[in-house]
């Protein structure tokens, strides 16, 4: 079976209206996945390096630079 699997994250934030602005950036993660507990730590690290501590009104997180994996291919490395 194949699966879809993503190398580099792309996190946006955008923050309230009042305070206006907000954020885009990305970053490659270390070997490609589709695994949320391996995404999500990439995402707060973007979060913290590049927040500026406003509120936030929007988060967007996209995936990109994919592949297919076969199911079982990743767990051998």
């Amino acid at each position: 079976m194949h699966q879809v699997v993503a190398q580099t994250i792309h996190l946006l934030i955008g923050y309230s209206k009042q305070t206006g602005g907000g954020f885009s950036r990305q970053k490659k993660m270390g070997r490609a996945s589709n695994l949320s507990q391996d995404i999500f730590p990439y995402c707060l690290t973007i979060l913290h390096i590049f927040d500026s501590g406003m509120p936030i009104r929007s988060i967007g997180i996209s995936l990109s630079n994919t592949s297919y994996s076969r199911r079982g291919e990743n767990e051998l490395i």
